[in-house]
């Protein structure tokens, strides 16, 4: 099933453009979460669309 989603959305594109697909083997744990201070810093790195800023998020890499 999930190997199935990810070549799904490897076959998106968006003005010709595909995504990069990567699948996450790590296991996340529940109840874990990130402090205020690390949220700061993604927020600070985020652009977000003004029609879409609930779904269009781009996040910059450090």
């Amino acid at each position: 099933m999930r190997i199935s989603c990810l070549n799904g959305a490897e076959s998106m594109k968006w003005k010709g453009v595909s995504p990069v697909v990567r699948l996450n083997h790590k296991v996340c744990h529940k109840g874990v979460s990130v402090s205020k201070k690390a949220m700061w810093k993604v927020e600070a790195r985020s652009e977000r669309n003004p029609l879409l800023a609930k779904w269009d998020i781009l996040i910059r890499p450090v």
